[in-house]
């Protein structure tokens, strides 16, 4: 009890001294503002509703209830202050290192191999994505429930019952609704009837088999609604690569994290799918390295069960990740690892162990390695974690680790473009775009970059580009939209409008009332006046303080009074007012042609008058202009024109 409370206690020191320092770290713009800083739904406070909202709901081209509503109880709890979500990541990883622990011990009755896996799972690099980043609560919160239903499952084996099973159950079930990962948990399940639990022998295969349905049928019902709402929420991409070509990724998906797993270098938080470069031959060498592996593996499964339930633990819990169902633009991510990789744990704890412990000194030997290569896994992955503590740091880190990662340069032009350098912004978006020249999103940034900086025409080249290539992008619409409107591209402005007012983006009412206006304003340009009042009034009926909205209609209402009621141009300006607007004389024109479609061409003459007098005083020559013709125009009593 003191040895086992005490590697306890170890693992929990461990933990903390690779992952403590998050809790200087800040969000990352990768994700983090999608999942938590833009997220409206977390603002509506932790409830019944909002917890059926999360139950029923899709999010992020994901159904993760369980991960949503921890997350609802971080903003609750921590606001938008990031160092309470890392470190209840942190709390969530090491609690799971802790069960694996004890799981493993219970399964094997073995406490230092145990400890040793269980470590490995704490303080692996590849393992820094999934705790680092405040987004990836899914996994550290799925991982916590994979290992309690290792735990839950050594019990059941230990003896059978029916709560003991349905410890299990509960335990996937809750694992799925955190992250679907665990639809393969019944299949290490399996693999540990075999060894160390000796189930399949003692009481044959297909019993053990069968006692595993209703854990089956959970992932089968999990597999199927995570490939339906990822297919409904445009996950997948259009363009995903030949069925060959993702085979072949996956190959080298399977060497990488292996790799990565005993040599953890060069890690990155997007790896670019690579180009289609591996020949007939390379393909073949590949799988028949992975296939050499399996039959070794094989081979020694009588006597080295270990051997091959770490393995096919490691291949198995890969499958869903791998991407033979493209999902997403990365070709791997070491957040897939963390849990494929305890299998590999496993086979080097138990490997090693029957190699090097037949003597006193070779337990000695081993028990020094041992602790050696924690403590260089410890280091490294430290270090990795130092990685995350800005989104420049991370991403920049990504570019100079990989090669040809167009959305590390898309991000870090983000970054600066947030910060307002626009030149190195434009610069690291033209970098992405020569390494990915269809990357979609780089052209999107890019052009709201350059139509910030008033280069419409460049602007409205990219985003053609976006809404050609990527119809399901969800901004492109609005944006080419609103921009064709602001050059007075007025018909082809209304296709992309009323596109933008279809998508799921524009079901946010603020955002709705904005379309509205733009696709109004086209209305009128193409004098469609009627079309136009009635959109504008959607507008304000959505946000009834938009001010665009509430002119032009009031404008149009004024140019001709079948489009409203009477008197409705004149209190629609004057709300305008009463909110205090910064361009006021304009406004006061409006409400001087609100006043003469009222036929008070008096009133409407004094007040184009007074404007124009206080813009001359400010020296705004244009507005004293206007202001002058209209006032002449009032004095004639002559009838306003539509706009």
């Amino acid at each position: 009890m003191a040895r086992t409370a005490g590697i306890a206690a170890a693992l929990l020191l461990l933990v903390w001294a690779v992952f403590g320092q998050v809790r200087n770290h800040g969000f990352v713009h990768y994700d983090d503002d999608y999942y938590i800083l833009d997220n409206a739904m977390l603002r509506e406070g932790l409830s019944a509703e909002t917890a059926w909202y999360w139950l029923v709901t899709p999010f992020a081209t994901n159904w993760t209830p369980l991960a949503s509503l921890s997350m609802q109880l971080d903003f609750e709890l921590y606001g938008l202050e990031p160092r309470g979500w890392l470190l209840t990541n942190v709390a969530l990883h090491a609690a799971s290192t802790l069960v694996l622990f004890l799981a493993l011990r219970r399964l094997s009755g073995s406490t230092w191999r145990s400890a040793f896996a269980a470590g490995v799972f704490g303080i692996h690099p590849l393992h820094v994505e999934s705790v680092a980043w405040a987004s990836e609560r899914k996994d550290v919160l799925s991982g916590l429930f994979f290992a309690l239903g290792l735990a839950a499952y050594a019990r059941h084996a230990e003896k059978p019952g029916a709560l003991r099973y349905l410890a299990v159950v509960a335990a996937q079930a809750l694992g799925l609704l955190a992250k679907p990962t665990l639809v393969t948990l019944p299949c290490v399940l399996l693999l540990l009837d075999f060894w160390p639990l000796g189930r399949w022998q003692r009481s044959g295969a297909l019993r053990v088999v069968l006692e595993k349905l209703p854990l089956f049928a959970l992932a089968a019902a999990a597999s199927a609604a995570t490939y339906w709402v990822q297919q409904d929420q445009g996950a997948m991409p259009l363009h995903a690569p030949p069925l060959l070509e993702r085979a072949e990724n996956a190959v080298d998906a399977y060497l990488a994290y292996l790799r990565q797993s005993f040599w953890p270098t060069r890690l990155a938080c997007f790896y670019p799918y690579p180009p289609d470069t591996i020949t007939p031959l390379g393909f073949a060498a590949r799988t028949g390295l992975l296939a050499a592996i399996t039959a070794a593996a094989l081979a020694l499964a009588r006597t080295r069960g270990y051997l091959i339930v770490g393995w096919l633990w490691f291949l198995g819990m890969l499958v869903p990740m791998l991407g033979l169902v493209q999902v997403g633009l990365q070709a791997r991510a070491d957040r897939y690892s963390y849990l494929p990789q305890i299998g590999l744990a496993l086979a080097v704890a138990w490997g090693a162990h029957d190699l090097f412990a037949r003597t006193r000194l070779g337990r000695r030997a081993l028990s020094a390695a041992a602790a050696a290569a924690l403590l260089a896994l410890a280091l490294v992955a430290e270090r990795q974690v130092g990685v995350w503590r800005d989104t420049t740091s991370l991403f920049t880190h990504a570019a100079r680790v990989t090669e040809g990662n167009y959305l590390a340069w898309k991000v870090i032009g983000d970054e600066h473009a947030r910060a307002g350098r626009a030149a190195e912004a434009e610069a690291a978006y033209q970098r992405s775009i020569e390494l990915k020249a269809d990357y979609s999103h780089s052209h999107f940034e890019y052009a709201t970059l350059l139509r910030e900086q008033g280069r419409a025409a460049e602007a409205l080249r990219h985003l053609r580009f976006v809404a050609k290539s990527d119809p399901n992008h969800e901004r492109v619409f609005g944006a080419l939209g609103s921009l064709l409107v602001e050059q007075g591209e007025f018909e082809s402005a209304l296709q992309p409008l009323r596109r933008a007012l279809e998508g799921k983006r524009a079901s946010e009412p603020r955002l709705r009332s904005l379309l509205l206006a733009y696709l109004g304003t086209a209305e009128v340009g193409t004098r469609d006046f009627a079309a136009a009042a009635g959109h504008y009034r959607e507008s304000l009926a959505l946000d009834p303080e938009h001010s665009a909205s509430a002119l032009n209609l009031a404008l149009l209402v004024s140019a001709d009074p079948a489009l409203g009621r009477p008197g409705e141009a004149l209190a629609l300006v004057q709300g305008v007012l009463a909110r205090s607007p910064e361009d006021r004389g304009e406004i006061e024109l409006v409400l001087a042609l609100a006043h003469a479609s009222e036929g008070r061409h008096e009133q409407a003459r004094n007040i184009a008058e007074a404007v124009a007098r206080e813009a001359e005083r400010t020296g705004d020559d244009g507005l004293a202009r206007r202001a002058h013709a209209q006032a002449l125009r009032h004095a004639r009593g002559a009838r306003i024109e539509m706009p």
